[in-house]
């Protein structure tokens, strides 16, 4: 039987609190980053523009089968595991130091275009992105800002999912410096959908930089929206060469298996919730223990999810 299929007995009043809290969450921070990113512009606003643009595209799985309890779980699930993996690209990229969080960066960026009462720049006096050469060094000068014993770790754990989503759209930007290559939302988003590994993402931005594309556009190709069949049999092909330069024990097949699961993950909410159905139960388990929403431990390991490489 499925997970959901038996949705009617899963829920608990103390989970579907958790679900109604991060739905609220998720609808504020978009708001929010929205009206930041317009009122900051440059390059910090992008930042938070495509944090907004980010959650927003994660949160139409609320819409979906998973509905509006299980629905914002499963969204903060996915940004978390996007985050994860970015975070140590960015980390192996030299972007950002072994021990930073992406939480970290996402609250050091939320002080540098923090606005005040009267909704100016709090901060007018400190640099911005463009005064530096890449995010590395713009987020080294951040630190010193913002040191670590400044960090309110309270009111980040309270608001967790913004934090993490403004550093994982700021890491992104300092990765597609790196690579040469635009990194989309939608890109992101399948990370966290597919569960994708470390080695496969870089498979994958290899193929499409490979292929001469200006972004990754792997949700297009796996929707099969946009792209004849012959640039679709392109980039399965190019897809499959790089992964073999990466995993060469693994055989055609194995890889046309493993594209089949992404496109699953991309495809349909529900593939998603089983996917992650442990998560979620862990989740609830939690939840039963009386622990609050903002007390609710995102952040584990599961088993499942360990081997990013």
């Amino acid at each position: 039987m499925g997970f959901l299929s038996t949705i009617g007995n899963f829920f608990s009043g103390a989970i579907s609190a958790v679900g109604r809290c991060i739905g609220g969450a998720i609808k504020t921070a978009v708001g929010s980053l929205a009206h930041v990113a317009r009122t900051v512009g440059g390059s910090l606003g992008g930042i938070f523009g495509k944090a907004a643009g980010l959650l927003g595209r994660a949160a139409s799985i609320v819409a979906g089968p998973l509905g509006p309890i299980l629905g914002p779980i499963v969204t903060q699930i996915i940004i978390e595991v996007a985050a994860r993996v970015i975070e140590r690209i960015a980390q192996e990229l030299g972007i950002i130091d072994k021990d930073d969080k992406v939480e970290e960066v996402g609250y050091r960026l939320e002080e540098a275009g923090a606005l005040d009462d009267n909704g100016q720049l709090k901060h007018p006096e400190w640099k911005r992105p463009e005064d530096f050469d890449n995010l590395h060094d713009y987020y080294a000068y951040l630190k010193q800002m913002v040191p670590d014993e400044s960090i309110d770790y309270g009111k980040m754990k309270q608001n967790r999912l913004r934090y993490v989503t403004v550093g994982t759209a700021g890491l992104t930007e300092g990765w597609s410096q790196r690579m040469g290559i635009a990194i989309t939302d939608s890109f992101i988003l399948t990370i966290g959908r597919a569960n994708l590994r470390q080695g496969e993402i870089t498979a994958i931005v290899n193929a499409f930089k490979g292929l001469g594309f200006s972004s990754v556009e792997l949700e297009a190709f796996l929707r099969g929206k946009g792209l004849s069949i012959s640039e679709l049999n392109r980039i399965r092909e190019a897809i499959i060469s790089s992964y073999q330069a990466l995993y060469p024990n693994k055989t055609t097949d194995d890889i046309r298996l493993r594209i089949q699961e992404w496109r699953r993950a991309v495809c349909d909410d529900a593939a998603v919730g089983e996917q992650y159905k442990d998560w979620i139960q862990d989740i609830q388990s939690q939840a039963d223990q009386g622990l609050a929403p903002e007390d609710i431990d995102f952040h584990h390991e599961p088993s499942y999810t360990k081997d990013m490489k």
